[in-house]
């Protein structure tokens, strides 16, 4: 067990045992009491990221816990912050945010492995869910975790895995590095900014549950820029989200049906779902292809999924402001 670990055993099991748990090797400093009260002091997701629907994620990319990476692009999200690096075995992208109540919430299945830390946190390891994609969740003390995840792009070379796990490992180390001696970056909003909403409050579940044709039980996001509906994702059974995101606008010829009085796209996906997206505001005056979205999908119980996303979208989008330009 390291010198961290043998820490905040010592605070779990108390005064009593103290002593006994404060051995350390020979040159290595002797931890003081307040250092060890600090590190098993809690930390919750708000004590460490503040207002969960401001966090600024590409602030907790650390380049420097890389390695020897090149940044290519990174883009930032109401909800994430996604990177793209060139490391030694190739083009690398990178996710972190997504916040959830738990990481099982998300993927559905107990972790690879599990890291207890100081404050109350652990992280949880997912290798080998899905092909050329590894996940790590930031678990804080309060349930809510933060996650990472390393992927290749589309249209690239494959990368394999046990260098995405690398990077997720040095991705998620930097971020409990930085939330632990650095300040957060944040996000500022525009007066009609989606990023101002709470996605899970534009629609009465009992309207959401007509157009899927059951039940569809409510499942809010922590920071309010996405709301779930229904079942998981994974799982059978009708389901649809809101949420409100941001990404570059381009061909707008491509939204050419009008729905709930905005132009729309909408596209039918595999696994009997539907996806109908609006473009809201610019979300950067720095950046004029980037632009706010509402996207919609749904997967109903039966029938068309694209008349269902319609008729749901029909009555969220007049719940959106306006669009001044």
């Amino acid at each position: 067990m390291g010198r961290i670990g043998r820490a905040a055993l010592c605070a779990l099991v108390g005064a009593v045992l103290l002593a006994g748990c404060a051995v350390v090797e020979p040159g290595k400093a002797v931890p003081n009491a307040q250092e060890v009260e600090r590190l098993a002091r809690p930390l919750t997701s708000k004590a460490v990221l503040g207002d969960l629907a401001t966090v600024d994620y590409c602030t907790l990319l650390d380049l420097g816990a890389l390695g020897d990476v090149r940044l290519e692009r990174v883009r930032p999200d109401f909800a994430a912050c996604m990177a793209e690096v060139t490391a030694a075995e190739g083009r690398v992208l990178l996710g972190i945010g997504h916040l959830s109540e738990a990481p099982t919430s998300v993927l559905g299945q107990p972790p690879d492995e599990t890291v207890s830390l100081p404050h109350g946190w652990k992280v949880e390891r997912f290798d080998g869910l899905e092909p050329g994609v590894c996940y790590r969740f930031l678990e804080f003390s309060d349930g809510v975790s933060l996650q990472v995840h390393a992927t290749y792009p589309e249209g690239y070379p494959v990368v394999p895995s046990a260098a995405l796990c690398r990077l997720a490992d040095a991705t998620i180390d930097g971020v409990r590095s930085w939330l632990t001696t650095r300040r957060v970056g944040r996000l500022t909003f525009r007066e009609e900014s989606l990023g101002r909403l709470d996605a899970c409050v534009l629609v009465p579940e009992a309207e959401v549950e007509a157009a899927l044709g059951g039940a569809a039980p409510v499942s809010p996001e922590p920071t309010g820029h996405l709301c779930g509906w229904g079942s998981r994702w994974d799982e059978p059974g009708p389901a649809a989200f809101l949420e409100f995101a941001i990404q570059e606008l381009g061909d707008a010829d491509e939204f050419a049906e009008t729905i709930g009085g905005r132009p729309s796209r909408v596209t039918p996906l595999d696994g009997g779902s539907c996806l109908v997206e609006t473009p809201h505001v610019h979300f950067s005056a720095t950046k004029p292809y980037d632009r706010e979205f509402a996207r919609v999908e749904v997967r109903p119980a039966g029938g068309d999924a694209c008349a269902a996303a319609r008729a749901l979208a029909e009555r969220i989008w007049p719940a959106l402001p306006a669009r001044p330009e």
